[in-house]
């Protein structure tokens, strides 16, 4: 459903920017309408073309006129009021919908106008007037810079997160259209008319000041508050603007003394305008009338201490409060001869994206580079191909070391070029020839620093200054490499990156290319600890954007063909298992390790290996190959840590355990010529842990190794999620408060992964950061946040409205239709579920209260269902147990929803809901459910008992004979417990755990 707006635009001449106007609303809204007052260029042509439907009239030299001419042909809902060179976020989509939905008839929405200033003078932002009911009260009044009227009055109104993006302030286009002398007679005319108006007389002062009549725009302005002051219009929404703007023009024609006058009034007025502190220490600085410059440093400092003016409130340039602000801190700094200074700020404002201070930053670094005594010179050498999303990073952090930058392009279409341009390198082009060695050797023939130091476009530097402040002395230096993998997980490994150049180093190999140390017998090594690249290239959207499989897998069987050596067997592995060819993969890595067993990339060869029989479920060849690993590689953590995700997999629980623990006691790896996972010493194992005693039901100590694996990595979703999930369990409110404390998101980042966690979890802590965090929700939070707060209605609504359905919401959907019993909400969102129509019908059975008989249910539907038991939990609607506990006939519903209790820890509920019913497979799992109730009852007996019998329905499993050798030793029943340990210990894959509990027998 699109929503309810007809975009209305007036237009003339405006076939530059009209196509990207009506594209940036058309497939959101109802209807685009133009009104073209007399173009004589495509315009008309150009919007037809892109969806609009167009009206035309005679330009009468009224832009009111004009707005409520078009609000005639408007028949949707809301108007939203669009320029021709303005355009709408794509941010924004959201915040049109919210307000669509919150709107009532006498609210205005004000929409953020983002105007781009032109001539590398950033942006400006102002609030306006833009969307609005379509009712003949609202229209507008003014022949220029027409305002919103309703029924004459100003309109109640909103802030909006809505942005409409303009591009008509650039001084060339306003030139091109003389907009300026057109805007002017306007608005002498509208002056004539009402001679006292201090808004007319400011809007022409500003109109002035655009075309750089200062002086004239000065009288203006003057005029204006003086009309104000007569009327003691203080009031008035744009008196800052207007005190600015005044400033401004002083400070142009150089009146410094009436200048300073200006701004300290204004600053006394509006104390938080840091707009007006950013004009007083550009002033200052261009004056002569100062003494003590300190005064520029402090007041530049204070724009920063307040940030960015409000935007809702003032007309404002971004940056005022932070990038421009450091900016012109280095600039005062440089001038003051503290380069230190003056480097940390141009740095700052580079981080924020100011392209002026990223010029400044690489200027300032070489001439230190060529400066310092006793330091090696440092030549960063890369080679790109399509990096324009990483490279500027990528060259902002690499210019801290360097003395020189080479950038070989290797065919790149996107905009790298341009970017790398723009930072002030000339990129040489290279042909590219499936050949990595020749491209790398290729960029090194052109460094002239003592040392190359190589750097791929999706890295990022990190160091400690002090490590390389002397002279480097080593031929070769290994380099810590930090790997972002998509399960938010990180790989280390070390890699030959900062060596000596002219004195024959070079690259081999087409792909996964080395340096050829092997031909210099001798040479020595050296590591740098604090030297660290930080590696996102292993992300799986970042391998899928570039298409790197196709490619490096042709360039791997072309040097495997050439040149079979065990490392290019081990490279066709690692290429095989990431494609998903995990038997292909496998025959890899055995050819490798066929031709050499110890080499530096051995240890990683048998991780890679294990984890490839992982994902082919032979977990018995997965130990073994762990344990053969661990006896070559003892200190080898990660060996230790996925023989203990196997064990665990395969129900092994005392295996795994001693596997993890073994983790903790030899820590995380720290050799570098191991590749390792981050926290496979630490918080990976703690985790694992409280995962084994999470299932075997010691809520308090899985909590306690949790809380532990938290201290070393608190944003670790995994370790979140498990704890969201015990604190169910307890339903204590101060476990929700201590989630609070513990985690307190310090970035938009935070927030948003934050409430992504939350939502998936559905757990209720959703609400409170909701409410905390997000000052503008969108549509579908609103909705959400209605449901939690118990206003079902309210999110009826807003689901029974929204046409463009998201299947994620089906969820919330379904249990809004169950609550309020809905079968209409049903039927529109029913299709989400991806259910055929008896299933559709089952679902409808419990939004009617209906019996549920016993039938198949397929895996898509107990989803389902069991999303549906958890949401009755998480919100407290126990009278619809009451339902499924007299309606349920299906005892694999009832073994659902009594699974979901337990986790809630409504054991003895869940214990009353199961029946003995089913096919012999589900009658076992609700025996094995009910042993395990009763077993947290501490009915032991009665948990043996049922254990039993499920050992009689199926083969059992190794975890269900080692429950049932606990409960008989804790019975006393020592014939039936060594019995089971026998079965434990004759399994396959051999347990050790059992193997070692025999010999104490």
């Amino acid at each position: 459903m699109r929503l309810p707006i007809s975009a209305c635009i007036i237009a003339k001449n405006e076939e530059k920017h009209i196509r990207k106007a009506i594209s940036s609303v058309i497939n959101l809204v109802e209807e685009v309408l133009i009104l073209d007052t007399g173009s004589d260029d495509k315009t008309i042509e150009t919007a037809k073309e892109s969806g609009a439907t167009v009206f035309s009239t005679e330009w009468q030299g009224d832009f009111a006129k004009a707005r409520n001419e078009i609000i005639e042909f408007a028949r949707s809902k809301y108007i939203l009021m669009l320029d021709a060179d303005e355009y709408l976020c794509e941010t924004s989509i959201s915040a049109l919908q919210s307000f669509c939905l919150l709107a009532d008839d006498k609210l205005v929405g004000r929409v953020t106008q983002v105007n781009e200033l032109g001539n590398n003078q950033g942006r400006s932002n102002v609030k306006l007037i833009r969307i609005f009911p379509n009712q003949p009260d609202y229209r507008y009044s003014g022949k220029v810079h027409e305002q919103l009227t309703y029924n004459g009055e100003t309109p109640r109104s909103t802030d909006t997160a809505i942005e409409l993006i303009h591009v008509g302030y650039d001084i060339n286009t306003i030139a091109k259209k003389d907009k300026i002398n057109r805007n002017l007679s306007l608005l002498h005319e509208e002056l004539i008319e009402r001679p006292d108006d201090s808004y007319i007389l400011y809007q022409i002062g500003k109109t002035l000041s655009v075309s750089k009549r200062y002086e004239e725009a000065i009288a203006y302005y003057e005029q204006s508050i003086e009309k104000l002051n007569a009327k003691g219009g203080r009031e008035n929404n744009f008196i800052p603007s207007l005190l600015k703007c005044y400033a401004e023009c002083l400070f142009h024609i150089q009146n410094w003394q009436l200048c300073f006058e200006v701004i300290h009034t204004a600053v006394d007025m509006f104390p938080d305008y840091t707009d007006l502190y950013y004009l007083y220490a550009q002033a200052l600085t261009k004056s002569t009338v100062i003494n003590d410059l300190q005064d520029i440093e402090d007041i530049y400092k204070y724009c920063l201490h307040l940030g960015e003016a409000n935007p809702n409130r003032y007309e404002t340039v971004q940056g005022v409060g932070s990038f421009l602000a450091h900016y012109n801190l280095g600039v005062y700094f440089e001038i003051s001869n503290k380069s230190e200074e003056a480097l940390m700020h141009f740095r700052e404002a580079a981080l924020l994206g100011y392209d002026a201070a990223l010029k400044k930053v690489h200027l300032l670094d070489t001439d230190d580079n060529c400066t310092d005594q006793g330091k090696s010179s440092i030549s960063i050498c890369m080679i790109v191909k399509n990096e324009e999303k990483h490279i500027r990073m990528c060259i902002e952090k690499a210019t801290k070391i360097a003395n020189e930058i080479i950038i070989v392009d290797t065919g790149s279409t996107d905009d790298t070029v341009n970017i790398v341009k723009h930072l002030g390198i000339e990129p040489y082009v290279y042909e590219w020839k499936n050949d990595f060695s020749s491209a790398r050797n290729y960029a090194i023939s052109l460094a002239t620093s003592e040392y190359i130091f190589q750097l791929d476009a999706d890295e990022m530097i990190e160091f400690n200054p002090v490590d390389l402040d002397g002279v480097l002395t080593k031929d070769y230096y290994l380099v810590k490499i930090k790997n972002y993998m998509s399960d938010g997980t990180y790989n280390y490994h070390s890699s030959i990156r900062l060596f000596k150049n002219k004195i024959g180093l070079k690259y081999k190999g087409r792909l996964h290319e080395q340096i050829n140390i092997r031909d210099f017998e001798g040479s020595t090594e050296g590591y740098i600890d604090s030297l660290v690249l930080h590696h996102l290239g292993y992300l799986e959207q970042e391998i899928k954007n570039k298409n790197k499989l196709s490619r490096n897998m042709t360039i791997l069987l072309e040097e495997v063909k050439e040149n079979p050596t065990a490392f290019n067997y081990f490279n066709l592995g690692n290429q095989y298992k990431v494609q998903g060819d995990y038997w292909d993969a496998i025959n890899a890595y055995k050819k490798s390790f066929s031709i050499g067993s110890y080499y530096t990339f051995t240890s990683r060869l048998l991780l890679n290996l294990i984890q490839t029989l992982i994902e082919l479920k032979e977990y018995d060849q997965a130990i073994k190959v762990a344990n053969d690993g661990i006896l070559m590689y003892p200190q080898y953590t990660d060996l230790h840590y996925y023989r203990g995700i196997v064990y665990k997999k395969i129900g092994y629980l005392r295996d795994a355990e001693e596997s993890f623990n073994d983790c903790l006691k030899l820590s995380d790896v720290k050799d570098p010529y191991l590749s390792t996972y981050e926290g496979t010493g630490t918080y990976l194992a703690l985790i694992k842990l409280a995962e084994i005693y999470y299932e075997e039901q010691q809520y308090d100590k899985a909590l306690s190794f949790l809380t532990q694996a938290l201290k070393y990595n608190v944003k670790y979703r995994p370790a979140l999620e498990m704890w969201l999930n015990l604190s169910r369990i307890s339903n204590d409110a101060d476990e929700s408060q201590q989630f609070i404390r513990m985690f307190k998101p310090e970035s938009q980042k935070d927030i948003k992964n934050t409430i992504h966690l939350l939502y998936s979890s559905r757990h209720r802590i959703l609400l409170y950061y909701l409410e905390s965090y997000v000052k503008n929700p969108d549509a579908d939070m609103i909705a959400i946040i209605n449901l939690y707060n118990g206003n079902y209605n309210a999110a009826r609504v807003y689901w029974q409205c929204k046409e463009n359905v998201n299947r994620e919401r089906f969820r919330e959907v379904f249990l809004v239709t169950v609550i309020l019993q809905d079968e209409e909400l049903f039927d529109k969102w029913k299709e989400e579920a991806e259910l055929n129509k008896s299933e559709q019908e089952i679902l409808k059975s419990i939004i009617r209260r209906s019996k549920l008989e016993s039938r198949e249910y397929s895996t898509t539907l107990i989803k389902v269902l069991r999303n549906l038991f958890l949401d009755i939990l998480m919100h407290k609607l126990y009278d619809l147990l009451d339902y499924f506990n007299q309606n349920a006939k299906s005892g694999l519903i009832r073994y659902y929803l009594a699974d979901t209790l337990v986790q809630f820890g409504f054991s003895q509920v869940a214990l009353d809901l199961l029946v003995d019913e089913g096919k012999s497979h589900e009658r076992a799992r609700i025996y094995e459910l009910t042993g395990d109730i009763l077993q947290l009852n501490n009915s032991w007996s009665d948990a043996l008992y049922y254990y039993y019998q499920v050992k009689k329905m199926e083969k059992p499993s190794f975890h269900l004979n080692y429950k049932i050798y606990l409960l008989n030793k804790r019975l006393g029943h020592e014939c039936e417990a060594t019995k089971s340990l026998c079965e434990l210990a004759s399994a396959v894959p051999q347990s050790t755990w059992a193997k070692n509990m025999m010999q104490y027998q």
